[in-house]
């Protein structure tokens, strides 16, 4: 059978029913669009976590999770400046990753729904600004639990 992807299914599944009639699948028929699922299950190219290139030359840096559940965000440049972060379209957002380089003792301005870990210097959470005791390549692991987004900062590497 063929890799679908999640659309793909979909379709092909609505199109069994519509060709069938409600309630009409038969065995072969279901057999066949499970074998679709399976193969497409197994390999996980088209299920696994979307890649972006997020902007950080500019004053904002925008991650738009597109109403995705989870996205991972790679730094387009190395952050040199003060920069306000600002999710967009995060209604079903649960999780997001961000892999960035900050060249300096930069502040990180987060939205009002972000909670962090303490570490002393780098985290204010009455400014919600996160400033890096050092420069250098850093990883921000982000949960959603629909209200609040609770970061993890890891590195330097």
């Amino acid at each position: 059978m063929a890799i679908k992807t999640r659309s793909e299914l979909k379709t092909a599944k609505n199109a069994v029913i519509i060709a069938n009639g409600t309630g009409a699948i038969t065995g072969p028929v279901l057999n066949a669009l499970l074998e679709d699922m399976l193969d497409s299950l197994l390999t996980l190219s088209d299920w696994s976590i979307p890649a972006f290139t997020v902007v950080t030359t500019g004053g904002t840096i925008s991650f738009d999770l597109l109403s995705l559940r989870e996205a991972i965000f790679t730094g387009s440049a190395s952050i040199g400046a003060i920069k306000t972060w600002a999710f967009v379209n995060d209604l079903n957002a649960r999780r997001m990753f961000f892999r960035f380089t900050i060249s300096g003792l930069y502040a990180q301005t987060m939205p009002a729904t972000v909670k962090m870990q303490s570490f002393v210097g780098e985290w204010d959470d009455s400014a919600k600004t996160w400033t890096p005791a050092v420069a250098g390549d850093y990883e921000a692991e982000l949960s959603y639990n629909g209200t609040t987004w609770y970061m993890k900062m890891y590195g330097p590497f």
